[in-house]
Parts: structure tokens; C-alpha cells; sequence
């Protein structure tokens, strides 16, 4: 598959609502995975293993407390970052074709379509190796000049893509919200009308 041409294209070809939705698109799935839920207290230096299966998603702060921490500066005790590893095989995941938002690609757009192990070899290790082989000394340089060098300027075009994508986004938010102020507005009224 050639993949999208463009913004628009992504849009207004792209399947399915996605299972970040799954809020709005399928009420009782997301309420039972939500049952089913398990939240952990992670802190600063906490690793965790988990199956590429598993649904995951930050869990929202409680906006009164941001606000506390902000009046008393103590806002960076609250927030930490976070950083997700997915491990596939180099020799089979292939990167997509098209536009979107990939580092690599947006970087060379001859990296479309390449397996994770062909970027390596035909640019710098965008997709390190980590078994059964670990990266080798001269990788672990290359990595350097892709943090100093390349990385920067992928990242801008990111953003770059990341704006051109907000107009469509937001289209969709307001079209998620007004289905559920319409489907709230039905069911009230549906209620009223079986207490009559």
C-alpha cells in the first residue's frame, strides 16, 4: 500500500475510530475495561514490563490538585515524563509508506516501507538492536550523532506535520462532542417521557 499522500488524505481515508476513542465509540467495552482496570504508583525510575496486547493509558491528574501545586511552585514533584520501548522484530516490522508522523521517514522519506534493520543499515540506527544482539560500541556512537544531528530536525517536521493535523482533529473533537451532547439531549428526553 502507497500509503496516504497527504493531511487530507490521512482523514478522510483512515479506518475506523481508533481504540483512544473507545470512550465514544464503544461505551460498553471501554466501561467493562475500565472495571477490569489496574493502576499502579509508579515513581521516578519505575520500570514495567507488559505484553504490546495490553490496553494502556495515562490516567488524567486531578485538576485541583495541579492547580494547589501551581500557586506553590511544586508543580515538577507532581508531573514526571514518561517514555514507552516496543520491541518488534527489524527484520519483519516494516514503516509505513506515505504521510504521517515517523522520525526516520520524516527525516529520509526513502525509509518508507524499509524494515526497522534496513534503516540501520542504510542511515543510523533509528531502531537500535536490543536482542539477541545488542548494539555494538560503533552504534552506540552513531546514536549520538542521531540525538545531536538528526533527531532536531526530524522532530520540527513533526511538529510541523502535528500542526497541519490540527484543524482535522479538531473537526473530530467537535464532532465527538456534538454526538454526545446529542445522544445526553435524546436520552433525557427519553426519560422524561417514560416518567409520564
Amino acid at each position: 500500500e502507497d500509503g496516504y499522500k497527504d493531511v487530507k488524505d490521512m482523514f478522510e481515508r483512515r479506518k475506523g475510530e481508533g481504540t483512544c476513542n473507545i470512550k465514544n465509540v464503544h461505551r460498553g467495552l471501554h466501561d467493562k475495561l475500565e472495571e477490569r482496570k489496574r493502576v499502579y504508583d509508579l515513581k521516578a525510575g519505575d520500570i514495567m514490563f507488559l505484553s504490546r496486547w495490553l490496553f494502556h493509558r495515562t490516567i488524567p491528574y486531578d485538576r485541583d490538585l495541579v492547580k494547589e501545586k501551581k500557586k506553590h511552585d511544586e508543580l515538577n514533584h507532581l508531573l514526571s515524563r514518561r517514555y514507552s520501548l516496543r520491541y518488534a522484530p527489524g527484520n519483519v516490522a516494516e514503516l509505513p509508506r506515505g504521510y504521517g508522523t515517523e522520525l526516520s521517514i520524516l527525516w529520509d522519506e526513502q525509509n518508507q516501507g524499509r524494515t526497522l534493520n534496513s534503516v540501520g543499515v542504510n542511515d543510523l540506527p533509528w531502531y537500535p538492536k536490543c536482542w539477541p544482539h545488542s548494539t555494538s560500541y560503533d552504534e552506540q556512537k552513531q546514536i549520538q550523532d542521531l540525538i545531536k544531528n538528526k533527531l532536531p530536525i526530524a522532530e520540527a517536521r513533526r511538529k510541523d506535520r502535528i500542526n497541519e493535523m490540527k484543524p482535522y482533529l479538531q473537526a473530530m473533537g467537535k464532532q465527538q462532542r456534538d454526538k454526545l451532547r446529542f445522544n445526553a439531549k435524546n436520552t433525557f428526553g427519553e426519560n422524561q417521557r417514560n416518567e409520564l
